[in-house]
């Protein structure tokens, strides 16, 4: 479906191995300004990341994480 014919992105959630050579700081700045609000992480976007400061970039971005995968 073109792009310019979705009109409400409200319940689309990106995977990070859709981008996987992004971080997940550049990924949730990336979804997030596209007004893309769920996110599925994939474990190794997490590696040397504090869960802490996962939980803070998910949250400032106002985004949602749908699932962990793998």
């Amino acid at each position: 479906m073109p792009a310019s014919i979705v009109k409400d992105i409200s319940k689309l959630c990106i995977h990070t191995i859709t981008t996987k050579p992004w971080s997940l700081q550049t990924a949730v700045d990336k979804f997030s300004a596209k007004g893309v609000k769920g996110i599925t992480i994939w474990r190794q976007a997490l590696e040397g990341i504090d869960i802490s400061k996962v939980h803070q970039i998910i949250d400032d971005a106002g985004m949602e994480v749908v699932s962990l995968c793998r």
